[in-house]
């Protein structure tokens, strides 16, 4: 008994947002943003019409009528930026579609979310022999927590959601190969999204993310570079093994550095951060379907994901077709 990713779904913030709209309200250039970025574009939701949880909703929609399916032995959803506090975003999701869950939990590692929340399900599959179908949702609604003169955020942020559902297969081969976890917290606060209190006695608001821009690309440019060699160790692969990198979409240069870096052909690392911006823990799972829906992902292909999240955490796994 394997475990399998047997559909996929994704669903963007309907706004789109240019480089000249955020030119005109930062002040800095179209081309330097897209020099420094090489985004040309983000998603924002529209907040007349969308939530979080609707983006949600519409990803796992998408994947659950690929195989209709709604009866899930675990629901997961990974994010920071809920619509409520609680009850989960992955309980509310169930409730809008109309699911039914045995456990439905909330993840929030940031961008590592997708990639931990996978884990979370693979594991109580495996583990619970009456468990046979989970659904992962990473979703994020950054522009609602940025100040949009800050260029260390609103260069590079959008809004998405992905979601996959995994299921117990007959086949012994494919799914999860390896995984490979490490943190560095000396820099735990450079990437913050912070109380403060609010105009009224004992309530209390968010601060705008704060970002320090150098602090994260040195982790990321150093700390990611190590999480993917330590689990293509632990899998006993090479790079040459590997048919794609599905890499957190962070922005291009940093993309791009590390596929130079790594020696890695640059045919084999999917991109789409140029043109929906960074969704944070929801970039994988939009990347994954994307591919998905190209029919690039054949049946045993290696796949090596990895992601950096504030704090700063690393995680990496490699899964088969």
């Amino acid at each position: 008994m394997g475990i399998k990713i047997s559909s996929t779904g994704s669903s963007l913030g309907s706004r789109e947002v240019y480089n000249h709209e955020i030119s005109r309200n930062t002040g800095v250039s179209e081309e330097e943003i897209l020099l420094k970025t090489g985004i040309v574009k983000r998603n924002y939701l529209d907040p007349q019409i969308e939530t979080l949880l609707t983006i949600s909703s519409s990803a796992a929609k998408k994947a659950i009528d690929k195989i209709n399916v709604t009866n899930f032995d675990l629901v997961v959803a990974a994010t920071y930026g809920h619509d409520y506090i609680y009850p989960s975003l992955a309980s509310r999701i169930c409730k809008d579609l109309d699911l039914s869950a045995g456990l439905a939990i909330d993840v929030q590692s940031n961008c590592t979310g997708f990639v931990n929340s996978l884990l979370i399900a693979n594991d109580k599959l495996i583990a619970d022999e009456f468990a046979f179908n989970a659904l992962v949702i990473a979703s994020e609604a950054n522009s609602l927590f940025m100040d949009p003169t800050d260029l260390n955020t609103v260069l590079f942020w959008g809004d998405g959601s992905g979601a996959i559902i995994l299921s117990k297969s007959d086949s012994e081969s494919g799914g999860l190969i390896a995984r490979a976890h490490s943190g560095n917290f000396k820099n735990n606060d450079a990437v913050r999204l912070e109380w403060e209190m609010g105009a009224s006695a004992g309530t209390r608001v968010t601060k705008p993310i704060h970002q320090d821009g150098l602090a994260t690309w040195r982790q990321a440019t150093s700390g990611l570079p190590q999480v993917i060699q330590e689990v293509l160790r632990n899998a006993n692969l090479e790079m040459a093994d590997i048919d794609f990198f599905v890499f957190h979409q962070a922005n291009l240069r940093m993309l791009e550095y590390l596929t130079a870096k790594l020696k890695i052909d640059p045919a084999k690392v999917p991109i789409n951060v140029d043109r929906i911006g960074n969704m944070g823990a929801a970039s994988i799972p939009i990347l994954l379907d994307e591919l998905a829906s190209i029919n690039v992902l054949e049946k045993g292909c290696k796949i090596l994901f990895a992601s950096v999240g504030a704090g700063f955490t690393f995680s990496s796994l490699i899964w088969e077709w």
